[in-house]
């Protein structure tokens, strides 16, 4: 069970899976000015979106990556946690936590925001 709790304590909404909650905090990523939207970004981009992409930039760490994932037919997933000018790279392997990646940007996403993960 996974609660999450606003700065006084209180009860926001209780969760079952990280899944779950992350859902619940891209409703309230939502809400944030589009700035603030690509400093806490979580996206996953398939490797067809990215293949012409690669072909037209060359030469920066984000389009290697890219363009590994298009080699090895893998998704792409970018998570910038508060620092839009660095973000975490991942290939969408079948062994990857996405579980954990969720985990991974909601707790610095909700100590940003003044709200407390609790985990029972």
């Amino acid at each position: 069970m996974i609660k999450l709790l606003d700065e006084t304590c209180q009860e926001i909404q209780t969760f079952k899976t990280d899944v779950g909650l992350y859902h619940y905090l891209r409703e309230c990523w939502k809400n944030l000015d589009e700035a603030e939207k690509q400093k806490w970004n979580f996206s996953r981009y398939s490797y067809k979106l990215l293949a012409p992409f690669v072909q037209e930039m060359e030469g920066k760490s984000f389009v290697d990556m890219a363009h590994q994932a298009c080699q090895r037919e893998e998704d792409l997933i970018v998570i910038c946690t508060g620092d839009g000018e660095n973000p975490s790279l991942y290939l969408d392997t079948p062994d990857l936590d996405i579980n954990g990646l969720f985990n991974k940007w909601s707790q610095p996403f909700c100590k940003a925001h003044k709200m407390i993960i609790l985990r029972q």
